[in-house]
């Protein structure tokens, strides 16, 4: 996907900002791609003429088609560019990105979970995501 800019805009400037801000472990600019660790996925950012270039790479979609057979394609991670008709009840969600923000809303409620954690037993540590 690539992020319009508007002139004056040096793409070169701002990639050499974040690697010089980059944390080690987490982000890194290796032959102009500024990328930095995210969740199970990564965030790539390389300055094209006119703007940036965004990817992301994310491993949960990798892993799901790759345990049905199906091969990775870019737009796996933008299904709410679609211009097809979708004619379920969760129409107006297929047009948005996946919402991230509530992820951590549980936490608030942790210091109440002990019974039902210790109820689940081992159950939540093998959990795949439990964190």
């Amino acid at each position: 996907m690539i992020l319009r800019a508007v002139e004056p805009y040096a793409g070169s400037a701002l990639i050499a900002y974040l690697a010089a801000r980059a944390i080690p472990g987490l982000e890194e600019v290796v032959d102009g791609v500024y990328t930095r660790a995210l969740g199970s996925g990564t965030v790539s950012l390389r300055a094209v003429p006119g703007g940036i270039d965004a990817s992301v790479d994310c491993a949960e979609v990798r892993a799901l088609l790759d345990a049905v057979g199906l091969p990775f394609e870019p737009a796996c991670l933008r299904f709410y560019e679609t211009d097809r008709a979708v004619r379920t009840a969760s129409s107006e969600q297929v047009r948005r990105p996946i919402f991230r923000e509530g992820l951590d809303q549980w936490r608030q409620f942790d210091r109440w979970l002990g019974p039902l954690r210790d109820s689940l037993g081992t159950v939540v540590d093998e959990y795949p995501f439990a964190t």
